[in-house]
C-alpha cells in the first residue's frame, strides 16, 4: 500500500512539474518588452554615459544596468526569454545545491517551491527588468552562501564568489540583507572560508556606500514620494516602520501565499508527525483561513495597492491594526515553533536568522516611499527565505523525502497556480501589466522638474534629455506646475490621481490623446478638458 501511494504521489509531483513549465513557458511566450525594458531598449546614448547619467540620476545598480541595457540592445525578442528561462533554472539548481540533493524527486520538489512565485508579481516593471534585478541577484546571493559553505574555495571558485557578490550586491535591498546575513555565516562556514566571507563584507559596504553616494537615491526617493504618498518621507521614523511591517505581515497573512503556508506547514508536522489524513485537513483548513483573510484584506492587497496611492489609505484604522496584531501573533507563534523544534542550538539560530533577514529586506522597504511602488517583487527575497527556512528544518529533521511533505508540497503548488492559470486564461492578461502615471506626462514631467529644482545635480536624464525641456513638446512648465498641484490636491483629498485602466479601450484613448497633444498643440487645450473629464 505504500508503495503504491508513493508511486502515485511522485506521480502528481511529475504532473505538476510539466504544469509548471507549460505555464512558465506559456507566459514567456506571451512577454513582451514593456515598461522599463522599453526605457533600456529605445535609448540609443552610448553606453558608458548612459550609465554615468543613470549613476547620477536614477540608480547606483551599475552591473545590473548593464546587463539589462546590453542584452536588450543585442535583442529584444528572445534573448531576454531564454536568459529569464536560465535565471529560473539557476534558481533550481542552486537550492538543490545548498542541500546536496540532486535526486529526481528532490529536483521536482524544489521546482514546485520556485513556481510558488508569481511572476505576474514581479513583472511590474517589466518582465526582463524585473528578472535581472531581483532574482538574479537571489541567485547569485544563494550561489556566493553555497561557495562560502563548501569545503575548499580554489582560485577559480573565489573568482565566481567575487563577480557573483559584486553583481547581487548592485541591488541595495541585497548588499542590506547579506551583509547582516554573513554576519551569522561567518560563525557557519569552515575557519578557513572566513577570509572569504571578510571579502564578501566588504563588497556589501563597498554597494551601500554607492547607495547613499549616488545624487540618484535621493532624486528617486522624491519622485516616488511625489507619485505615490507625498510628504511620506517627513512622517516618523516609527510610521515608516510599521508600514514596512504591516504590509509585510499582511501580505503573508492575510492573502493567498504558499510561500508562508509552506512553513507554517512545515513547522506543524516537524513538531507532530500527523497522518496524511490529519496533515491535509491541516492544510486545507490554513487555506481555508488564507482565502477567508484575503477578502478581509481589501485595501492593503498587493495587487490593488498598486493601484492605490498611500494616502488614500487609512493605514492606522481599527480594522488595519487588529489584522496587523494577528498576523504578528502567527509569525510570532511560527517562531516559537521553530524553537520547539528537535533541533540544535546551531540549527535553531540559523533558521531563524534566514527567517530574521529575509523579514528585513522587505520590512526594510516602509522607510522609502518605493513601498507604495515596487510591492510585489520586494517580496522575493523573503518569499525564498521561507522557502529556504522550511526545506532546512525538513532536512535536518531528516522528513524531506517525506511521502506526507510531497503530497503537501503538491497541494500547495495547486493552490497558487490555480487562480493564476485563471487569470493568464482572462482578457486582463493580454494588458497586463499596466502603469498608467506614464499616461498623464504633464502630471510626470512636472514631478521630475519639481524634484530637480529640489536636487539642483540634477541636470540631465539617462534617456539624454535636458531636465527643463524633456517635456517642453507636450506642454508648458506653468501648465506641468499647475498639472502636479492638482495631483498633489487630489491625493491629499484622498482622491486617485489616475484612473484604473485595465483594458485596451481606455488605454488606446489615453495613448491617442498623448499622441494629438505631443504632436498637435492645437488641440493640446480641447484635449487637455477630455483628459480632465476623465480622470477627475
Amino acid at each position: 500500500m505504500r508503495l503504491q501511494q508513493r508511486h502515485l504521489v511522485n506521480t502528481a509531483l511529475m504532473l505538476c512539474v510539466v504544469a509548471f513549465a507549460a505555464i512558465f513557458l506559456y507566459w514567456l511566450y506571451t512577454r513582451t518588452i514593456t515598461l522599463d525594458d522599453l526605457s533600456y531598449h529605445d535609448n540609443n546614448m552610448p553606453i558608458l554615459r548612459w550609465l554615468a547619467l543613470r549613476f547620477t540620476n536614477w540608480s547606483q545598480r551599475l552591473f545590473i544596468d548593464y546587463t539589462v541595457y546590453g542584452i536588450l540592445h543585442i535583442n529584444s525578442t528572445l534573448l531576454p526569454k531564454v536568459v529569464c528561462g536560465l535565471v529560473t533554472l539557476g534558481l533550481i539548481a542552486v537550492i538543490c545545491a545548498l542541500f546536496g540533493k540532486y535526486k529526481p524527486w528532490f529536483t521536482a520538489m524544489a521546482v514546485l517551491l520556485c513556481g510558488f512565485q508569481s511572476y505576474q508579481e514581479i513583472e511590474g516593471a517589466g518582465y526582463f527588468t524585473s528578472i535581472i534585478n531581483f532574482q538574479l541577484p537571489l541567485v547569485l546571493g544563494l550561489f556566493a552562501v553555497k561557495l562560502l559553505l563548501s569545503q575548499e574555495i580554489n582560485g577559480y571558485k573565489a573568482l565566481l564568489l567575487f563577480v557573483s557578490m559584486l553583481f547581487a550586491t548592485s541591488l541595495e535591498t541585497v548588499a542590506f540583507g547579506m551583509t547582516a546575513g554573513l554576519l551569522v555565516l561567518y560563525f557557519y562556514v569552515p575557519k578557513h572560508n572566513r577570509s572569504f566571507v571578510t571579502m564578501c563584507l566588504v563588497l556589501c559596504i563597498f554597494s551601500i556606500v554607492l547607495f547613499y553616494v549616488s545624487g540618484a537615491t535621493d532624486y528617486r526617493l522624491c519622485v516616488h514620494e511625489e507619485e505615490r504618498f507625498p510628504e511620506y518621507l517627513e512622517t516618523s521614523v516609527f510610521f515608516r516602520g510599521y508600514v514596512g511591517l504591516m504590509t509585510t505581515l499582511l501580505y503573508y497573512c492575510f492573502n493567498l501565499n504558499s510561500f508562508m503556508l509552506f512553513l507554517v506547514i512545515t513547522v506543524i508536522y516537524a513538531l507532530t508527525r500527523w497522518s496524511m489524513i490529519k496533515m491535509l485537513v491541516c492544510a486545507a483548513v490554513l487555506m481555508l483561513i488564507q482565502y477567508l483573510g484575503l477578502l478581509l484584506n481589501t485595501e492593503l492587497n498587493s495587487t490593488l495597492l498598486y493601484y492605490r496611492y498611500g494616502n488614500t489609505l487609512d493605514l492606522t484604522s481599527v480594522r488595519i491594526v487588529l489584522m496587523f496584531m494577528l498576523s504578528a501573533a502567527v509569525m510570532a507563534a511560527v517562531v516559537y515553533g521553530i524553537w520547539r523544534l528537535k533541533l540544535s542550538i546551531k540549527d535553531r539560530i540559523a533558521v531563524l536568522s534566514m527567517l530574521a533577514v529575509g523579514l528585513m529586506m522587505r520590512v526594510g522597504m516602509g522607510f522609502s516611499p518605493t513601498v507604495f511602488f515596487s510591492l510585489g517583487r520586494t517580496f522575493i527575497f523573503t518569499n525564498f527565505a521561507f522557502v529556504l527556512a522550511g526545506v532546512f528544518i525538513l532536512y535536518r529533521q531528516e522528513l524531506i523525502s517525506s511521502n506526507i511533505i510531497r503530497t503537501l508540497i503538491i497541494c500547495c503548488f495547486v493552490f497558487c497556480t490555480a487562480p493564476r492559470v485563471a487569470f493568464m486564461l482572462s482578457e486582463d492578461f493580454k494588458n497586463f501589466p499596466t502603469y498608467p502615471d506614464y499616461l498623464m506626462p504633464e502630471e510626470y514631467g512636472g514631478i521630475l522638474l519639481q524634484c530637480a529644482e529640489k536636487y539642483p545635480k540634477i541636470t540631465e536624464f539617462s534617456s539624454g534629455g535636458k531636465v527643463k525641456d524633456l517635456y517642453g513638446d507636450v506642454v508648458s512648465e506653468a501648465e506641468r506646475a499647475q498639472a502636479v498641484a492638482a495631483r498633489h490636491k487630489r491625493l491629499v483629498a484622498g482622491k486617485n490621481p489616475l484612473p484604473h485602466v485595465f483594458n485596451v479601450s481606455d488605454l488606446t484613448i489615453y495613448k491617442i490623446n498623448y499622441e494629438i497633444r505631443k504632436n498637435d498643440p492645437a488641440n493640446k487645450e480641447e484635449t487637455a478638458k477630455k483628459s480632465e473629464a476623465s480622470y477627475n
